[in-house]
């Protein structure tokens, strides 16, 4: 929601941060909490793979974009979400 109140303000710098700064916060702690009170490992099967590719693959892309353009125009940010839908969608026709 601060990212959207952010966004409508014209603080777009304020929004990607906050988005950037929450995924790198649950990737690493949440996951890492997880791990650590469940006293398991974390199994790289097929599934994880093929994930971390998509997500590796679209933040190049995304990363590509910003240093061409210096921002993310609207078009690009609907590829994205396309991309993102028939991402979810083949996973779970696949499964």
């Amino acid at each position: 929601m601060a990212s959207v109140i952010a966004i409508r303000k014209g603080e777009t710098s304020i929004a990607v941060g906050n988005l950037v700064g929450s995924n790198i916060f649950n990737i690493l702690l949440v996951l890492g909490g997880t791990l650590v009170v469940s006293g398991q490992d974390l199994a790289a099967g097929q599934d994880v793979i093929m994930d971390y590719a998509a997500v590796c693959i679209t933040s190049l892309v995304f990363f590509l974009l910003v240093l061409r353009f210096s921002l993310i125009h609207r078009i690009s940010g609907i590829v994205f979400i396309l991309f993102y839908v028939g991402y979810m969608i083949a996973r779970i026709v696949l499964r």
